[in-house]
């Protein structure tokens, strides 16, 4: 038996309060679940709530993405941002 979310009520309930949290608290947390994600036998849930953190923080500083394209020229950054 995997576990896993079992509803979508579970992913967004999540969601939800992930996007309630101040940056510090989402830093802290996605800390927390990276440091858990460590381990190779590290459950799906804790890999899925990683995710989760990411694209929160991704939501909330979509800048943050184009800067890290625009550090690496000489590796060809990310196809399609702007340099």
């Amino acid at each position: 038996m995997s576990i896993a979310f079992e509803s979508t009520d579970e992913l967004e309930s999540l969601r939800k309060r992930l996007s309630k949290m101040s940056d510090d608290e989402l830093v802290r947390f996605g800390k927390a679940a990276r440091s858990l994600c460590r381990d190779p036998r590290c459950p799906e849930v804790f890999k899925r709530q990683l995710e989760e953190a990411k694209t929160e923080w991704r939501r909330r500083h979509p800048k943050a993405l184009i800067m890290c394209a625009r550090r690496k020229p000489e590796e060809g950054g990310f196809p399609g941002l702007p340099r």
